[in-house]
């Protein structure tokens, strides 16, 4: 019997090609998932505090913003493996410099860049950033990636004390992209998690 089997939830082809990705450093110990912690650590959600993370791969400054994302891809597609196992609750993607969040537009922008990379590469060809209503999760769009929804969770030194995504004064010079599976919220109440 598989209907218990969590990587039923990614289909066949999207689950070889998956398994197939050969990242070229561990995301368990990246430098990203290590920064992020020290946010995570200070915020009041106890779950962000508790969370698994992997992150991305070592920024590169002679590189642009997408390449830099590029160099993630692989292991993106492993944490999809591992994520439907409940081996990890957060990929984290870190961008550095202070030019990609020079204002809340500017970061604005830097999110759709990074999460434009992650479509483009999509395992299952869904390409959620292709769609119409990309970004307009009032209209239904939702992230998704190999056929899962992600939620995207942003975080900036912009961002004020009063406000849930502070980064107490870590990183001055990076910004964050959480992506979390929809895998992580299915038996946690009534919301549709379709990606297409």
């Amino acid at each position: 019997d598989d209907d218990g089997d969590p990587l039923l939830l990614l289909d066949a082809p999207t689950r070889r090609r998956c398994e197939a990705a050969a990242p070229a450093y561990d995301p368990v110990a990246a430098a990203a998932a290590e920064h992020f912690r020290e946010i995570s650590q200070r915020t009041h959600c106890i779950f962000a505090k508790q969370a698994s993370l992997w992150g991305s791969h070592g920024w590169q400054e002679d590189a642009t913003l997408e390449d830099n994302v590029r160099q993630s891809l692989p292991a993106l597609r492993r944490f999809l493996l591992a994520t439907t196992k409940d081996e990890v609750d957060i990929f984290v993607v870190e961008v550095v410099g202070k030019d990609f969040f020079a204002s809340l537009s500017e970061f604005g922008r830097t999110v759709w860049r990074v999460l434009k990379v992650i479509s483009d590469d999509d395992p299952k060809g869904i390409h959620a950033l292709n769609s119409s209503l990309a970004g307009q999760t009032d209209k239904g769009w939702i992230m998704s990636y190999g056929g899962l929804p992600l939620f995207v969770l942003t975080f900036c030194p912009l961002y004020p004390a009063t406000h849930s995504r502070h980064m107490f004064g870590t990183n001055p010079s990076s910004c964050f992209m959480l992506l979390q599976s929809g895998v992580a919220f299915q038996d946690a109440g009534e919301f549709n998690l379709s990606a297409e």
